[in-house]
């Protein structure tokens, strides 16, 4: 049998040659931006921009900004700002390297940070006064680069998904699933949709993709009430 610290130090090599290798692969996703309008119980309350970019080196920018318009959300200037800086595998999988989170608003501020050590195997993770530092796990995401993992394997074929995503204290497997085919209408049109579910620790998260025509969904619907509905699509 090895000796632990001869595992250890062979896991962290195996992460340290999947980020190298990550540097040099093509991109399964070409680079867009897309806007939404988002709902709450059928009602607008505000928009979102996301938009993904080459940064050079093969490193990747994946930005989200999200700001109310409407009602409660734009009385209390509701915003939030997510952006992941990733890499692409050489399995088509996207690789975090950094990730920040910032949502203003009600008197509140929230922030949120991680950085993805894939030399030493390790990801940093702060929130607000917490601070917490775990192993990585080959291919872990960001919460918000997560979407871009689902759009790779669903235009790659996938039908069932497992994504290491990293959360605030561990690497925590998310499982998405192709459930059907429906028809779906959003203000950008009218799309046959891949109906895709994630169902983890009591919560449910339906998608709808077009994964051949669009990198990101044209609809994204969680259990409290929020939805976002594809208004426009551009790639450079």
């Amino acid at each position: 049998m090895k000796p632990p610290s001869f595992r250890l130090a062979l896991h962290a090599l195996l992460l340290a040659l999947a980020g190298a290798a990550a540097t040099a692969a093509a991109a399964p996703l070409p680079a867009f931006t897309a806007r939404y309008q988002v709902e709450r119980d059928g009602a607008a309350i505000g928009e979102a921009t996301m938009s993904l970019r080459s940064d050079g080196d093969g490193r990747w920018i994946y930005r989200t900004e999200t700001r109310g318009t409407d009602g409660l959300a734009a009385l209390l200037g509701l915003s939030a700002l997510e952006i992941s800086t990733l890499q692409w595998g050489p399995d088509g999988r996207p690789q975090s390297l950094d990730y920040r989170y910032e949502q203003q608003g009600g008197f509140k501020q929230r922030s949120r940070t991680a950085h993805f050590d894939w030399q030493a195997g390790r990801i940093a993770v702060r929130e607000g006064k917490g601070r917490w530092d775990y192993a990585a796990a080959p291919g872990a995401v960001d919460r918000h680069a997560a979407t871009l993992a689902v759009a790779a394997a669903l235009r790659a074929g996938a039908k069932q998904i497992a994504v290491p995503v990293a959360v605030k204290d561990r690497i925590e497997v998310q499982h998405f699933a192709v459930t059907g085919s429906e028809p779906v209408q959003v203000p950008a049109g009218r799309f046959t949709a891949e109906r895709v579910e994630r169902r983890d620790d009591g919560k449910t998260v339906h998608s709808w993709y077009v994964p051949q025509r669009f990198p990101v969904p044209v609809e994204i619907a969680g259990d409290d009430g929020i939805t976002l509905k594809l208004v426009s699509y551009a790639a450079p």
